[in-house]
């Protein structure tokens, strides 16, 4: 047995929602959707290599999750070109993010949440040797 890729699969409280967010500031292409009474209740998006699925279960609540601090559940990571470049963009849009940092693990990289609390984090290597 040999495992190809990976696909998380995040249950949200609006999958349109979510959509909108992960394609408008992420740059994510939704692939394929599924409706249930009129309503998406399931989408996959894609991005280069990076592929992500939504899925809406009736009566999703995620204010817990987005109460939690940083760190204390799964942390989506993902390895950009340019962090500071996406952390502009990020931020011009009104998105709240933390401020971008370099670390002794030798990223660069910043937070933020989306719109259902899930953290992610985005970085790229740099050369510690300097720091």
């Amino acid at each position: 047995m040999s495992i190809v890729s990976l696909a998380p699969l995040l249950n949200v409280e609006s999958v349109p929602r979510s959509i909108a967010f992960y394609r408008d500031h992420l740059g994510f292409q939704l692939m394929h959707e599924w409706e249930d009474q009129g309503r998406i209740r399931w989408a996959s998006l894609e991005t280069a290599d990076v592929r992500l699925m939504l899925n809406e279960p009736h009566n999703c609540l995620s204010d817990e999750r987005r109460e939690r601090g940083s760190y204390e559940e799964t942390v989506f990571y993902f390895t950009v070109e340019d962090v500071d470049s996406l952390h502009k963009q990020l931020k011009e849009a009104g998105l709240s993010v933390s401020n971008v940092s370099n670390e002794h693990y030798g990223m660069r990289e910043f937070y933020l949440r989306d719109p259902d609390g899930y953290e992610l984090g985005f970085g790229m290597p740099i050369n510690i040797s300097g720091i």
